[in-house]
């Protein structure tokens, strides 16, 4: 039923000035005195009772349910708290809309209930907690995520940028909004984040629903926009929020529900996990409404009120607002759809360098990390370099990459260039960007002028200069602590110059002497680098981590054990009376963990294979956990206890073949192709095995651009397999031979990182022959490109194994390598040696060098 509100002048009066001391005694008290809610009570029903049909339709709703929708061309008379009246009515619910008669509403998206949650906390303003915001939503929606009832997805940040993005991306049935909403100068903002800097950025209620406009014209604009706007912000004057919410509305949004006044953080808890419980069951959005509005109203009536002279009234602040009769929000009718997430591997599939970086689930959905990413974010935009620092699986390459995609997204021009350890030259840098310029840019000549350039340095800069002119580059450097070894005298992590101090030279070019941004992963500090900006990822958030487990298998977990489907589970912490919740298993592994995500992922594979027997495992986390309560256990060990526990569960799932596979790909330092544990066990075929540890999260597969699937063991899994027994035999000189097999027939883009591996098995098998050929064109190729330290580094590894059978070539290098260094009495003797290995060869040419 429609009631257009006839109020006279007087009354309006009156109730305006009993609705701002009603406001006024919420936003200091959070409840209003009983004199003042009696008196607009009253005020209240004597409005409502004269209008026409409102009697009958009180009658009427005592036996059915029944909607009240209320119109008023005033903002501030139709948002009056006007359900006040009908508190005894609980089959009654009231809407407000600006028009008489409303049109029909007709869903088309189904099931599963779709919401996209924004969070608006923008730096130096408000004191919003997101993490604690998203907690909350995320404890409401729980068990209905956990059923397959609903799908939560959040923005990444505050801004109207990401909000765009993200609706662009997906339909969403409910856009739910947390943050700080103002009206003033009868004008309303919102309280949004600048996408970098994640500071202030007040924004008009048009350009919040521009933005929905625009995903109009792809069918994703919601049918709802709720409005959970806290007004406790320091430095922000408090309003309702009637100037958004009618903007909205103006511009076609079907229903919002907005705030009249500050809401609990409780109260507002309370209201959107009744009101999305009730929308994912199918319930009509007005009864679903009033089922969380009196869900508040109970909560309130357990305090005490009465005896500070206060009333309920929490439960009256929030105000639905339609602009069609929207009853149902789901198409009971329309198939199983839920939310598919592919612009940011869009963006990297575009990104030829960043495919390889690593590899993502098919449903990855990057989560949280706003303030570190804010950290990060404004570090780049100002031309500066960041590390991303951090233990293994805390999550830094993915963070690395995310930014990334967020420079992609916002300047079309942006160019990535990736380095990590899987191809371990400095080399393997400027082959990617020598591929950018002749293969992306059409500049066929990069290769010949960069022929005529002998320092690799100086390419360097050639390259960089080139590339400059065609893009914006950006330079990632993953898990920098592989080039790293740790000094015992200095007492911290150093560089390894003797034999990665090209990449190092690299690094300093790109800091110290260039304008481009710089992203860096690694576990250390970088002790060269004492101005670099440091962003730790040690500490994981547990609303990051509990976003995470429903992204994964085990959220099944919730629904089994709320179901009684899994009847074992006896944790320790647990009452024994209650079932155990998804956020208490979340909560265990958090701790435990220490936020680590790729334990966590070796718990949902182990959940996969142990199905209800994870509860026992679940028994042993909890007995560490308590332990180190008890025993005050530093986290750094509870975390490796767990880790170990868990990485020995999953092992267990191998047989003998299979762990055998395991540990003869983790020998290997790069990415490499099934033929390698062929070479290393006869022609066995493994690709059975491989297979099953890469389902088993073990092993990383990657496809590269030819094509051809190779295979890796992450260094975290390499230092888990370390604390294991296991007796296999590895052939260094096999091996060797694999990659010096890769090299010769062109297997590989990067030739370099192929041979430089190949030397690292040989010299650990001490294969002379095989030594002295490969170092021989290492030491060679490094002396040209003037990377003598390099040079010096495989010509005495060889010398080292194969002594007088060294080549001449290379004592001829590591004496013209000891000269340019000034020390003449040692060049001098490799010299000589040199002279007499080429008189010895009847080597004409080399005895004249």
């Amino acid at each position: 039923m429609n009631i257009q509100l006839e109020v006279t002048e007087k009354q309006q009066q009156q109730l305006l000035a009993l609705a701002a001391e009603f406001n006024k005694e919420l936003e200091e008290v959070y409840f209003p005195k009983s004199a003042t809610l009696q008196a607009l009570k009253d005020a209240i029903n004597a409005v409502l009772m004269v209008q026409e049909g409102f009697e009958t339709l009180l009658k009427q709703s005592r036996a059915k349910v029944e909607v009240l929708c209320l119109s008023h061309e005033r903002t501030a008379i139709r948002n009056l708290p006007w359900q006040i009246a009908t508190e005894d009515y609980p089959l009654l619910a009231i809407a407000k809309s600006a028009g008489r008669e409303l049109p029909a509403h007709q869903p088309s998206l189904g099931f599963p209930l779709k919401v996209l949650v924004m969070v608006a906390s923008p730096e130096g303003v408000s004191r919003l907690a997101y993490e604690q915001e998203e907690l909350q939503l995320l404890q409401a929606f729980s068990l209905l995520m956990a059923k397959g009832l609903a799908q939560v997805h959040f923005t990444d940040d505050g801004s109207l940028t990401n909000l765009e993005e993200k609706l662009r991306e997906n339909r969403y049935h409910i856009l739910h909004y947390t943050g700080h909403g103002v009206y003033q100068n009868e004008q309303g903002f919102l309280a949004l984040e600048d996408p970098t800097t994640g500071k202030l950025s007040l924004t008009k209620s048009e350009e919040f629903n521009q933005v929905l406009a625009k995903v109009q014209r792809k069918g994703h604009r919601p049918d709802l926009v709720v409005l959970s706007a806290c007004q406790t912000a320091q430095g922000v004057d408090a309003g309702d929020l009637s100037g958004v919410a009618d903007t909205l509305l103006q511009g076609g949004v079907p229903a919002v529900i907005a705030m009249s006044a500050s809401i609990l953080d409780k109260s507002a808890t309370i209201f959107a996990e009744e009101l999305y419980s009730e929308l994912s069951d199918g319930m009509p959005l007005p009864d679903a409404f009033q089922t969380a509005r009196l869900e508040v109203r109970k909560w309130e009536k357990k305090k005490d009120l009465v005896k500070y002279g206060l009333a309920p009234g929490q439960w009256l602040i929030p105000q639905l607002l339609q602009t069609t009769q929207v009853m149902q929000l789901v198409d009971e009718n329309a198939g199983r759809k839920t939310l598919d997430f592919k612009k940011g591997i869009k963006l990297v599939v575009g990104e030829s360098t960043l495919v390889n970086l690593r590899v993502r689930p098919e449903s990855y959905v990057f989560v949280g990390r706003r303030r570190e990413k804010r950290i990060a974010m404004a570090q780049l935009a100002d031309q500066q370099s960041i590390l991303l620092r951090g233990q293994g699986g805390v999550g830094k390459t993915a963070m690395a990459e995310h930014l990334a995609i967020r420079l992609m997204a916002a300047n079309q021009r942006v160019k990535v260039f990736t380095f990590s350890e899987k191809e371990p030259s400095g080399q393997s840098l400027l082959d990617q960007m020598t591929t950018y310029l002749s293969k992306e840019q059409g500049l066929v000549g990069i290769t010949t002028d960069l022929a005529q350039i002998e320092k690799q340095t100086d390419k360097f800069l050639k390259l960089l200069e080139k590339v400059n002119e065609h893009c914006d580059p950006v330079f990632l450097f993953d898990n920098v602590e592989s080039f790293q070894l740790f000094d015992e005298e200095q007492g911290q992590w150093v560089w390894n110059e003797k034999q990665h101090i090209d990449i190092l030279e690299l690094l300093q070019i790109l800091h110290q002497q260039s304008p481009f941004p710089l992203i860096i992963t690694g576990r250390y500090p970088i002790a060269e680098f004492t101005d670099l900006e440091i962003c730790d990822l040690n500490e994981v958030p547990f609303a990051d981590f509990f976003k995470k487990c429903h992204q994964m298998q085990i959220h099944e977990l919730a629904k089994k054990l709320y179901s009684g489907e899994f009847t074992y589970y006896s944790l320790k912490y647990r009452q024994k009376d209650k079932p155990l919740t998804f956020e208490e298993v979340a909560g265990v592994l958090h701790k435990t963990f220490g936020g680590n995500y790729r334990a966590l992922e070796f718990f949902d594979e182990l959940y996969v294979q142990k199905g209800e027997e994870i509860t026992q495992t679940l028994d042993q986390l909890t007995d560490l956990k308590n332990e180190a309560a008890t025993k005050e256990i530093k986290k750094e060990v509870l975390i490796k206890m767990s880790e170990n526990l868990i990485f020995k569960e999953l092992l267990s799932y191998l047989n003998e073949e299979e762990l055998d596979t395991l540990y003869l790909l983790a020998q290997f330092s790069i990415p490499v192709l099934p033929k390698a544990i062929e070479m290393q066990r006869e022609s066995t075929d493994r690709t059975e095995s491989l297979t099953k540890a890469v389902n088993l999260t073990l092993v990383e597969k990657q496809e590269g651009a030819d094509e051809r699937e190779r295979y890796y063991v992450m260094p975290l899994v390499k230092e888990l397999l370390g604390i294991t027994k296991f007796a296999f035999d590895f052939d260094k000189k096999l091996a060797g031979d694999y990659h010096q097999y890769v090299f010769d027939n062109k297997l590989s883009e990067n030739a370099l990182t192929e041979l430089s591996a190949a030397f690292e098995h040989y010299f650990g098998a001490k294969a002379i022959d095989e030594l002295n050929r490969v170092g021989e064109r290492l030491c060679s190729f490094y002396y040209e490109i003037q990377q003598f330290q390099l040079a010096l580094t495989f010509g005495l590894q060889t010398e080292e194994v194969v002594g007088e059978e060294t080549a001449g070539t290379i004592w001829n290098n590591i004496g013209l390598i000891y000269r340019i260094h000034g020390r003449l009495e040692l060049a001098m003797s490799y010299l000589q040696k040199s002279l007499a290995d080429d008189q010895e060869r009847g080597d004409k040419k080399g005895e004249g060098t």
